[in-house]
């Protein structure tokens, strides 16, 4: 279950462009990734907005009950 977990992980961060996720977590403002990453501080926001989706539904799909 730990691998499965670190997996989805793995792929949420990748689709995420992982240093703005990362940087998000550790406790940086948008505007720091955005400046450290040099992209809009927009374009941080939506990167960790789909980042948090896409975790979200591989994990509701590892819910009992749940359909593939």
């Amino acid at each position: 279950m730990l691998v499965l977990l670190l997996s989805i992980v793995s792929v949420s961060l990748r689709v995420a462009h992982h240093a703005e996720v990362l940087a998000e977590k550790v406790g940086l403002s948008v505007a720091e990734v955005a400046h450290a990453t040099g992209v809009p501080e927009n374009t941080v926001k939506q990167r960790a907005f789909r980042a948090r989706e896409k975790l979200r539904s591989l994990l509701a799909a590892l819910r009992p009950g749940a359909t593939p």
